[in-house]
């Protein structure tokens, strides 16, 4: 079986299926149990796009970030994406995605400052749709990353308004169809605690789910809310429902605890403004 990916073409025997979101399976053994193709509850997958020869192994740690933000998340993220992939390398992580609000801004100097440290860089993108839900998307091929800037220059398109080009741009918003009809390459994550696709329209996250077949993971996160349990329970049950893994992810916003400060002065101008 040969596929391609981000940095060159990748050929695995026959025999060696492909993990959903990048990877062998060859020596899953290592880790204890064979994934089976699976995300476990609680437990991050090895993820997303791969470079040269890494996907002929599977990601050792017992856990890789699949959603964080940058700076390049404007009055959001509190740190580089340098920053973010030193501290990955720090924490042990095989891996991290990248996935700025609607738009790969930070990913060439996050991919360099990753690469630099050991870390497989992941591209992906929060993307926001029409009425304000949320899904995370990863980048597994040439065509997916391809697919990617697709859906992020129909979010833009319609942000600025004719004869309004001066003023401040409206935010950026796709549709569900248009994501669905663009899902080739990408894994699909079902969106953030507070605002995720699966939350906010349960229905709509299962269209998704059939559009990436295979590439669907229901997004689990515990930001210490009121309601945490009742919402993943809600989630599991939506995963069990349409047959698809889980998958946890922290919705980083900053590499280290002493930029907690920092973000939340960040956030308080972009709500204020």
């Amino acid at each position: 079986m040969t596929f391609d990916v981000r940095g060159g073409t990748d050929a695995l025997p026959d025999d060696r299926e492909r993990f959903p979101l990048g990877g062998g399976r060859e020596r899953s053994s290592r880790r204890g149990e064979a994934r089976d193709g699976e995300a476990r509850d609680g437990e991050a997958r090895d993820g997303g796009a791969c470079d040269g020869g890494a996907c002929d192994t599977v990601s050792q740690a017992p856990y890789v970030e699949l959603h964080a933000h940058s700076s390049y998340s404007f009055l959001d993220g509190a740190s580089l994406p340098e920053e973010l992939a030193v501290r990955a390398a720090e924490l042990g992580y095989d891996a991290l995605a990248l996935t700025d609000h609607d738009g790969v801004y930070g990913s060439l100097e996050f991919a360099y400052a990753a690469h630099a440290v050991g870390v497989r860089p992941i591209t992906g993108a929060e993307v926001t749709l029409a009425g304000g839900a949320h899904l995370s998307l990863l980048c597994e091929t040439h065509a997916g990353y391809a697919n990617l800037c697709r859906i992020l220059t129909d979010a833009h398109a319609g942000t600025r308004l004719a004869g309004r080009e001066a003023r401040e741009p409206l935010p950026p918003e796709t549709t569900v169809d248009f994501v669905a009809a663009h899902a080739g390459g990408l894994v699909c994550l079902s969106g953030c605690a507070r605002n995720g696709l699966a939350v906010v329209d349960p229905d709509a996250a299962v269209r998704l789910a059939h559009a990436f077949e295979g590439a669907f993971y229901v997004e689990l996160q515990r930001p210490y809310e009121r309601g945490d349990a009742r919402r993943n329970a809600m989630l599991e049950e939506l995963a069990r429902t349409l047959g698809v893994p889980t998958v946890a992810t922290g919705n980083v916003h900053a590499h280290h605890p002493r930029r907690v400060r920092l973000q939340d002065t960040l956030v308080a101008a972009r709500r204020s403004s």
